[in-house]
């Protein structure tokens, strides 16, 4: 069994009530640790996102309790509650913020909503004429 879906599954019920396993001091950690490190995520899955940037416990179980849960795809993927486009920045301070630009912003959409592979394919096609990329040609675009 997966990660998000162990930490899931340990949330306690009674008589069908969520009781809240995080305390209040782990919560507040848990969201500092999300601006901080990724201060614009809206969208997160387990077996990629979060084990290759290290999200600790505490954030793990923080996103599965309190995120709304979007797909089993990569062993569960959430989205944000906090999902108010008025309050998200323009392009270029996003860019500044997370050192992401346009480019990865779209492949990290593609690795969400299609899968590893379509990222991949995606990642080694040109933009403008379609053709297909090579290794340096697609690390100078996306690092």
């Amino acid at each position: 069994m997966r990660n998000c879906n162990k930490i899931a599954n340990n949330i306690n019920r009674i008589n069908g009530y969520k009781i809240e396993m995080m305390s209040l001091y782990e919560k507040q950690e848990a969201i500092l640790w999300l601006n901080t490190q990724f201060p614009h995520i809206e969208f997160v899955d387990c077996d990629f996102t979060m084990k290759t940037y290290g999200f600790p416990l505490h954030v793990k179980t923080y996103i599965c309790e309190n995120w709304t849960k979007i797909s089993d795809r990569n062993g569960g993927t959430y989205q944000t509650s906090i999902v108010n486009n008025a309050e998200l920045p323009d392009e270029e301070s996003k860019m500044n913020d997370n050192h992401m630009d346009h480019r990865n912003k779209k492949a990290m959409e593609v690795l969400f909503k299609d899968g590893m592979n379509a990222a991949i394919k995606h990642m080694f096609t040109d933009d403008d004429t379609g053709r297909k990329l090579d290794y340096g040609e697609m690390r100078d675009r996306y690092g």
